[in-house]
């Protein structure tokens, strides 16, 4: 390795010198021209891995400069070597153009998608003397120009024999492939099998001892791949991008460094074996891909012709599972099926005792021996091996995370805006829609810029029948959905007043938004609307800014973004109630900054997270027809035509209870509703009804006193009738409204025993005060 020093002053005579030299590297500068030296040596096996060293250069005029120099030291042979990665950029095709470009390259498995698939980086097991290879406890160090992530495989058995021939992957992106053992498995024919392994998988991969940067480091972004055992030796690499050279002259030996673009593979470009390094001048960068199966790469006379893995050739090959038909516990119960190839008996390694595994033809079932409670909420591992009775290659194993979710979710995400405060709804202009259709609006902001700003709406489906739900002290979390399908947190909003909280009724619709009236948003009002009684729904509005009734982290800084915005519910105790929920989740993808998100669904406690909708089932979707912020969303359900709004009928009530009925009727007004004033007197049957005061009187009211300057508020209440809960609130301003800060006193009224007298004192300092009554 020949290095050469260039000194600007013309004539002057360097030389050269160095510390912390290798013992078996010489510098030497014999017979080199002046200026020039070379690196001499023969490392031995002790010496694989990576050596730093300095050489230092000094002129004539004793002016110097040191240099560090790397060297590292791959072994001549490996058991697994890298074969192809992709480095196709998130919004780019396959050798450029687009989708539908039908003179472009199209992956065998993947088919032609936008970013080829994301990050993900293929293997070939090469095997030492044709055994098997023990991969637990390894490191896979993923390193480009400006990030690194360690994968470190656990000590599972399904790691413990891989055989010769198997090409190993792994991905970023569970869509792309989730962790599946022999997906394909033929090296009783062409001589290769293909395991997958995500890269978050949670029992495959040390997930405490591995690290995932915000962004993959595979990319094209010099990418350079290095194993190493669970000793810590370096087994191969590091292999990729500016490591690997070409033979551009074609005399045998590299003289140019890959390098790979952002719509192109590197890849192998020749049969695999273990005597192939890194520095191996069959790879490439290339315009084509074939993930989880062997590379295919073109010929100078224009054909084409694929890597042969016939020398990997087995009489037995491993069973193989299909895909895990579930992996989500929902609505209480578990039901999951797989298929299964070239067992002769199979074992549950690792299952909850709630499951049940069952052997049919070519297929195992799992299922829940039991009704799933909220006790179960959680994670477990299922590992399933499947046994062919052979000597070698004999075991294929299933390997998942089983996610337990509540069985019947008293509080669901139903809507999210994601639309971008310079976008309209489904695109366009205040006057023209994106799609020349008529205008997407809003059911309560009509059609304005940023559809009235963040803003995210949830669902109390309590039992699923009418009735009330506690939500105090209940969490709203909300982030984005990593590619773990984990949530990252970034806000919390705490529903923290009990009076506010205690008794929500069942069907009410809660909107929560980070503007208030003034600025293009909502202020807090609780029960704007309440339909219990004919529709079955109601709607609240918090307003994030509101005090006493909420409280959180973040609150200032909310945003919800057009990507991977998600959601998760816990109630006082901490257990998740539902979530993680959003984009991510269901639907996988597809919300921009033009659209909402939303439930095409009715909403009870039997929605899950991951209901995703399609032209067969109803469930969460993007969507850019119009949002209904407030009211219940409109949809087409599956395999219908016509919309229509979501059916909160389940949480219907009865009419007004048979106590305000019977008001009514003694005073002659039978027939008419709780918000008519029937004498004009500026005060609603309901209110006249639990205040004290004749409706069918116009010179009858409610007897309401205030005392200065302790600013006390004095009044009946009615307090015979359960059906209503009134709670007092106060504002300085009339846009917050709290329930806290409040002392109150009740002392026996004059109307008799079916009210009390009570007075209630905000401790504020404030110079203005209102105050309202409102009630279930």
């Amino acid at each position: 390795y020949r290095i050469l020093a260039i000194d600007p002053n013309p004539g002057d005579f360097i030389t050269f010198s160095s510390s912390n030299l290798p013992s078996w590297l010489t510098l030497s500068t014999a017979g080199e021209p002046s200026g020039s030296a070379k690196f001499l040596g023969s490392p031995p096996t002790s010496a694989i891995g990576s050596h730093t060293f300095q050489i230092t250069l000094t002129d004539n005029s004793s002016l110097s400069t040191t240099v560090d120099f790397t060297f590292n030291v791959l072994p001549s042979s490996s058991p697994i070597i890298l074969n192809e990665y992709n480095a196709v950029g998130p919004e780019l095709f396959l050798d450029g153009g687009d989708e539908t470009s039908t003179d472009k390259p199209s992956d065998p498995t993947l088919g032609r998608i936008e970013g080829n698939g994301g990050a993900w980086a293929e293997f070939v097991v090469t095997g030492t003397s044709g055994n098997p290879l023990d991969l637990r406890g390894w490191t896979l160090n993923i390193s480009s120009e400006f990030r690194t992530r360690t994968l470190k495989l656990s000590n599972h058995p399904a790691l413990a024999s891989i055989p010769p021939g198997t090409i190993l992957t792994f991905t970023e992106q569970l869509e792309t492939s989730p962790t599946a053992f022999y997906r394909t498995s033929q090296l009783n024919s062409t001589g290769h099998t293909w395991t997958n392994i995500w890269m978050h998988d949670p029992f495959l991969i040390d997930q405490s001892a591995s690290s995932h940067p915000p962004e993959p480091a595979i990319s094209n972004q010099k990418t350079q791949l290095t194993w190493f055992n669970s000793s810590n030796q370096l087994i191969y690499g590091p292999a990729g991008e500016s490591i690997a050279l070409k033979d551009n002259n074609l005399n045998g030996f590299g003289d140019t460094l890959i390098t790979v673009g952002d719509t192109d593979v590197f890849k192998l470009e020749t049969t695999p074996t273990s005597n192939i390094t890194p520095l191996d001048l069959n790879h490439d960068d290339g315009s084509s891909s074939s993930f989880g199966a062997p590379n295919i790469w073109s010929l100078a006379n224009g054909g084409q012709t694929s890597q042969n893995f016939s020398s990997y050739s087995s009489t037995s090959t491993p069973p193989s599972f299909g895909l895990i038909s579930n992996t989500k516990a929902t609505r209480g119960s578990f039901s999951a099926q797989a298929t299964l190839t070239g067992a002769s008996s199979v074992t549950a390694l690792t299952l909850p005792s709630f499951l049940t595994l069952n052997t049919l033809s070519n297929q195992i079932s799992l299922t829940n021996n039991r009704p799933l409670t909220p006790a179960d909420i959680g994670t477990y591992e299922v590992t399933i091996q499947a046994d062919n009775g052979a000597a070698t290659n004999n075991l294929g194993f299933l390997v998942f995370e089983l996610q337990v979710c509540h069985p019947s979710p008293q509080l669901i995400l139903n809507e999210y805006n994601a639309v971008s405060p310079d976008n309209y709804l489904n695109g366009g202009t205040a006057t023209f829609d994106s799609d020349g259709l008529p205008l997407a609006t809003d059911t309560f902001f009509n059609r304005i810029l940023g559809n009235g700003g963040d803003w995210f709406e949830l669902v109390v489906t309590g039992n699923g029948a009418p009735g009330f739900t506690n939500l105090t002290g209940w969490t709203i979390e909300v982030g984005t959905i990593d590619p773990s399908k984990s949530l990252i947190t970034q806000s919390s909003i705490t529903l923290s007043d009990a009076a506010t909280w205690n008794n929500i009724a069942n069907g009410t619709i809660l909107t929560f938004i980070n503007r208030n009236t003034a600025n293009g948003g909502l202020d807090t009002e609780f029960l704007k609307v309440d339909q219990l009684d004919t529709t079955g729904y109601a709607w609240s509005n918090i307003y994030l800014g509101t005090t006493g009734v909420i409280s959180g982290t973040n609150l200032n800084s909310f945003r919800i973004s057009p990507s991977n915005t998600g959601f998760l519910i816990r109630d006082a105790s901490g257990t998740v109630v539902f979530g993680p929920a959003g984009e991510g989740i269901a639907p996988i993808s597809g919300v921009n900054s033009r659209e909402i998100f939303e439930l095409e669904k009715d909403p009870s406690p039997l929605v899950a997270s991951n209901d995703i909708e399609d032209a067969t089932v109803d469930g969460y979707d993007d969507s850019s027809s119009g949002s209904s912020f407030g009211s219940p969303n409109t949809f087409v359900p599956a395999g219908q035509v016509t919309t229509r709004a979501q059916d909160f009928s389940i949480f219907q009530t009865t009419p007004p209870s048979s106590g305000f009925l019977a008001y009514l009727t003694a005073l002659g007004l039978s027939g008419a509703s709780p918000s008519d004033d029937s004498d004009g007197d500026c005060h609603s049957n309901l209110s006249e009804y639990l205040l004290g005061s004749d409706a069918s009187d116009p010179t009858s009211n409610p007897a309401i006193t205030f005392t200065t300057p302790t600013m006390s508020v004095s009044y009946n209440i009615r307090t015979n009738d359960p059906a209503y809960t009134p709670t007092i609130q106060w504002s300085s301003d009339l846009l917050s409204w709290a329930t806290t800060n409040i002392s109150t006193a009740d002392q026996p009224s004059t109307l008799g025993s079916n009210f009390v007298r009570r007075t209630f004192t905000p401790n504020s300092p404030s110079p203005t005060l209102f105050f309202r009554i409102i009630t279930n």
